[in-house]
């Protein structure tokens, strides 16, 4: 009798323990295994010190929509437009690695969509410092939408203002893109300033005179453009 008590004081408390190490598996595997997603969870914001100067409104707000996003992904882990939300809400909470793997999971399983590789390209460029990993997502999202003029603006604000090593790249970024999206003012005005910028005075004169003709620009801008092109032929 006493070695049965033994074997079954024994017994007793393994079993437990390995029901208990299911438990365990089970919560911690149910983070964020939405689909073949294996970023952190969804809900989780990060811990960027800054957040605690948030207004608080806005926080929990994001929070809240996060929460949802989670929910409504469990259902259609497919709709790629949630998970680019899941990406703008982490980065609104300065969690940049959260962002890039929401955005990573769109990429993998929607690889034409020129907004994700846009804002991976903004990610690595704007706020990780890694600009020819940001550089090879640009391209991308050139490639993809290369009727986007979102994207060559920018791409050439990444070039003017980040990866500056690769300024001269500017002209040939923003003439590719006014052949693919003719006559688009924005990329007509950087490009005026792009040439002003380096001291090509005459192409710089060309393309403020072409703004001028422009029918989305006000009196005024038209006016500052008239005064650029009289400070450069001086």
């Amino acid at each position: 009798m006493n070695g049965m008590k033994k074997k079954i004081i024994f017994i007793v408390p393994l079993a437990l323990l390995v029901i208990g190490a299911g438990v365990w598996f089970s919560v911690k595997t149910k983070e964020a295994r939405i689909g073949d997603y294996r970023g952190e969870p969804i809900e989780e914001i990060g811990n960027d010190p800054a957040i605690k100067n948030f207004p608080p409104a806005a926080v929990e707000q994001g929070k809240n929509r996060l929460k949802e996003l989670a929910a409504l992904l469990e259902k259609d882990p497919q709709n790629w437009n949630f998970w680019m939300e899941v990406g703008q809400l982490k980065k609104f909470f300065n969690n940049y690695n959260g962002a890039v793997a929401a955005y990573e999971y769109v990429k993998t399983n929607n690889p034409e969509d020129p907004l994700v590789y846009y804002n991976l390209a903004n990610l690595y460029g704007s706020y990780l410092g890694d600009y020819p990993k940001a550089e090879e997502y640009y391209l991308k999202a050139v490639s993809y939408g290369p009727n986007e003029e979102y994207i060559y603006l920018g791409f050439a604000e990444f070039y003017r203002d980040f990866y500056k090593a690769k300024y001269d790249q500017i002209e040939n970024l923003l003439l590719e893109g006014l052949k693919n999206v003719p006559n688009y003012t924005n990329l007509l005005i950087q490009l005026a300033y792009y040439y002003k910028s380096v001291n090509d005075n005459q192409n710089a004169i060309k393309y403020f005179s072409q703004l001028l003709n422009a029918q989305d620009i006000g009196a005024d801008q038209k006016q500052a453009f008239r005064e650029e092109i009289k400070a450069l032929s001086i």
